[in-house]
């Protein structure tokens, strides 16, 4: 289906391209894919080993886009409305009165952040055994009236989520599947996180290909078409990147967050521009005035400088033109920028002196950790070897040491109780996959971690001293601390 062409051919010049590819590699902005497409056709793309088209990715935030599609469906069904008091839907969980801006809120101040509250409702970090999500959030306060303040609300998603099941009987990934993502051609493994009483965390949670954001986001530059087939109304698509909320208040230092906000979309800073977007750099960027798309996964703190180079790089190639005359040269510096991508370590940014990762007798040994956030009991290193041994949760996983590539490495500790179903919190089964790279650089053995189905990458550090070792970890992005250290002794 989808044509791959040179970026000149929809009237896109290609260096633009090229200077935004430049622009990421030399400010080590770590994006994991990417794809630009342009009248329907792919103009660039790039997968950044060890990433590859295979690997479906947390969405974070992004899974409120599709969210917010159901809730769409759903409304064209006939099954609810945008007006429906947020009440009505959960009677049951009304043991007493709720206070008066409870009772005003409306679907559509779910879906556009503007509930009421100045304060998110304490629900996800509720303990097991509290009651259900759905209860803590209806009996929440409401401070102020729906529809005249924009508090953004991951809560409020998943009472959308909470609702559709409702008003479906169906869980909210099947009700996808069977309006929107098999006649769309999506992946048929996608895997949405859930609540303890089993509905769709809604505001996160959903794990996808990029694939299947592109066409996301694809559909939404149709207007809902697919095929000829109009799916999803025109009006409810126009409605979803209407900037309904004022969120110009925000302490955010970029625009791109204080334009607008939509039903669970983004608007830009520039002109008709909106996406969704989730933690850490994932995107699914609409253009509409260019017939145009970007879409990507990411691991970085700072996620809008993806937006801005995007702008600053990608923005002025774009002309008006059909097509533009061919140049070899430009296509050879875009074939250049495009292939052979992959993600690069800290060490290797620094321009650090680097050896290989042979582990010298000095650093050989078996350590056991004192408890650390990362589960790791216990360190072998044996001089000489090609791979270092780290023990969680009871089981040992042999991790490659290799300077030359990315080798893949598979934890396989994650409890099997916590797989499946019951999976709620940012379930263990992302961290299994993953891909490995090592150095020795001043007397310590630098291993690489790149958990290829999360934004999330490892520095871990070993320090080996004569009675232990100094384990040192930095993650590369989070909601909180991302250094920790944890010392061993030796066994």
């Amino acid at each position: 289906m989808w044509e791959r062409v040179r970026p000149e051919d929809t009237g896109v010049r290609s260096e633009g391209i090229a200077a935004f590819v430049k622009d990421l590699e030399q400010k080590h902005l770590h994006i994991h894919s990417f794809k630009l497409l342009r009248h329907g056709k792919v103009i660039a793309e790039a997968f950044y080993d060890p990433y590859t088209a295979q690997d479906k990715h947390m969405l974070y935030s992004l899974s409120k886009s599709f969210t917010s599609t159901a809730v769409g469906f759903a409304v064209q069904d006939g099954l609810m409305s945008v007006e429906d008091p947020v009440t009505d839907y959960f009677q049951e969980y009304l043991t007493c009165e709720p206070c008066e801006n409870m009772k005003k809120m409306r679907v559509k101040h779910l879906l556009t952040m503007n509930t009421g509250h100045v304060t998110e409702p304490f629900v996800f970090h509720a303990a097991e055994g509290d009651e259900p999500w759905e209860k803590l959030f209806i009996q929440s306060y409401v401070e102020k009236e729906p529809g005249t303040h924009f508090l953004y609300n991951t809560c409020a998603t998943y009472m959308l989520a909470a609702i559709v099941q409702k008003v479906t009987g169906k869980k909210l990934l099947d009700y996808l599947y069977e309006k929107f993502l098999t006649p769309l051609g999506m992946s048929d493994d996608m895997w949405w996180e859930q609540s303890r009483t089993g509905v769709a965390t809604g505001g996160f949670g959903l794990n996808v290909r990029l694939d299947d954001l592109m066409k996301l986001g694809q559909f939404y530059l149709q207007e809902g078409m697919w095929e000829g087939k109009q799916l999803l109304s025109k009006d409810w698509v126009r409605a979803a990147r209407t900037p309904w909320s004022d969120n110009s208040a925000s302490i955010s230092d970029t625009m791109d967050w204080k334009s607008g906000y939509g039903y669970q979309f983004w608007k830009c800073e520039p002109d008709d521009i909106y996406r969704g977007d989730g933690a850490f750099g994932q995107y699914c960027i609409i253009m509409p005035s260019r017939d145009m798309i970007f879409v990507a996964n990411s691991g970085l703190q700072q996620m809008h400088r993806i937006m801005t180079s995007l702008w600053e790089n990608v923005l002025p190639a774009v002309t008006d033109e059909e097509t533009l005359p061919s140049d070899a040269a430009k296509d050879e510096v875009l074939r250049e920028a495009l292939s052979g991508r992959r993600m690069t370590t800290a060490l290797e940014e620094q321009g650090a002196e680097l050896q290989p990762p042979v582990p010298t007798a000095e650093m050989a040994g078996t350590f056991a950790m004192q408890q650390n956030p990362f589960g790791v009991e216990e360190v072998s290193i044996a001089a000489g070897d090609d791979h270092i041994v780290l023990t969680a949760e009871g089981v040992a996983t042999s991790v490659p040491l290799s300077d030359t590539a990315w080798t893949p490495v598979r934890f396989a500790n994650a409890s099997e109780e916590l797989r499946g179903e019951k999976d709620w919190s940012h379930a263990p089964r992302l961290f299994e996959n993953a891909a490995a790279k090592a150095f020795v650089s001043g007397g310590k053995l630098y291993l690489y971690l790149c958990y290829t189905e999360t934004p999330f990458e490892d520095e871990m550090i070993f320090d080996v001293m004569e009675h232990g070792v100094r384990m040192h970890i930095h993650r590369n992005v989070g909601f909180g601390d991302v250094e920790y250290e944890a010392l061993g002794v030796r066994v």
